[in-house]
């Protein structure tokens, strides 16, 4: 059985299966208007895109849902490489880890890894083949705007550094109930600029 190592797929996955999970995300009760931090309108606006993110998603998925009767399955974008189940920057995470081996061919790799990206180059194609002959192209178009939109204002949020002990516990607590669903880069991002700033606020 293939090791599936995809972490947005599975916190989608998480987000999707729980009506609960973005009222969860909400800042704590704190009187932002009152607190002269930038974070906490960095926290709000990362909050929102993350709703529009999702909102968009689940139109998206449940357009697939209905094109799949009729379509069939949506070609995945991952593939199968030494028993792991994997695409994009995992690929070349794999030949890494691969070349790292002792007594490894390191020839035989390269050819694999190049197999790997041709494979994935074709998976690709293939959906995209597939959304345009469904008609759900657009949706999808929608829906990696709001996804990149949510990732930046994620890492703008991460890198707002808070003014005042309030806005570091805000900031923490959204980190924390973001972790409820999966890790993802920006909340050690976030984690690290917390700690600057309660360090800078005891000099």
């Amino acid at each position: 059985m293939a090791k599936t190592i995809h972490s947005t797929t599975t916190r989608r996955t998480v987000i999707l299966a729980g009506a609960s999970v973005l009222p969860a995300l909400a800042i704590p009760a704190i009187a932002a208007a009152t607190e002269p931090d930038p974070i906490f309108s960095a926290i709000e606006y990362h909050r929102k895109s993350f709703a529009a993110w999702i909102k968009d998603y689940e139109t998206l998925d449940n357009a697939e849902g209905e094109a799949k009767a009729k379509h069939g399955t949506r070609p995945s974008e991952l593939i199968t490489w030494r028993g792991y189940y994997i695409g994009g920057s995992e690929i070349d995470e794999r030949r890494e880890a691969l070349l790292g081996e002792p007594g490894v061919d390191r020839k035989q790799i390269e050819r694999e890894y190049l197999d790997a990206k041709e494979r994935e180059r074709a998976q690709i194609k293939a959906g995209i083949e597939w959304d345009n002959v469904t008609g759900i192209a657009p949706l999808r178009e929608q829906s990696d705007r709001a996804s990149n939109a949510e990732h930046t204002a994620a890492m703008t949020m991460a890198r707002t550094k808070p003014r005042t002990p309030a806005g570091a516990g805000a900031l923490v607590a959204y980190v924390l109930k973001d972790m409820e669903i999966g890790d993802t880069e920006w909340q050690a991002i976030a984690l690290a600029t917390t700690v600057a700033a309660l360090q800078s606020m005891s000099v």
